[in-house]
């Protein structure tokens, strides 16, 4: 069953980012198909060359097959351009965000 998590609170006020995001490399070990959405504050955690191991776990996700979106709103709010984001998270609007919790995964996890 497809398991999207959703992550909203700055990486820099909290661990449940790293949290969520070990989470979901656990779920995709046990050949689950996950997807990480980062709204508000979470799409802080996107951007490339930070310290911390959010950006580490990020580039994990990616490399064993966990689909990673931004909400771009969100995104540029932040003032963040699409090309400061790691290489790999896919930006989405809100219908997109409504396209995966309506019709690509079964089971949402908030992290808010």
């Amino acid at each position: 069953m497809a398991t999207l998590i959703l992550i909203s609170k700055s990486p820099y006020i909290t661990k449940d980012n790293l949290y969520a995001l070990e989470t979901s490399l656990n779920l995709r070990k046990m050949n689950e198909e996950v997807g990480v959405l980062l709204i508000q504050d979470a799409v802080l955690s996107g951007i490339q060359g930070q310290k911390g191991q959010v950006e580490e776990l990020l580039r994990k996700n990616l490399e064993v097959g966990v689909n990673i979106y931004a909400l771009k709103p969100d995104v540029q709010a932040r003032g963040i351009s699409e090309e400061r984001m790691i290489k790999g998270i896919q930006l989405v609007d809100y219908g997109g965000w409504v396209d995966l919790t309506m019709e690509k995964y079964h089971k949402i996890v908030s992290w808010t």
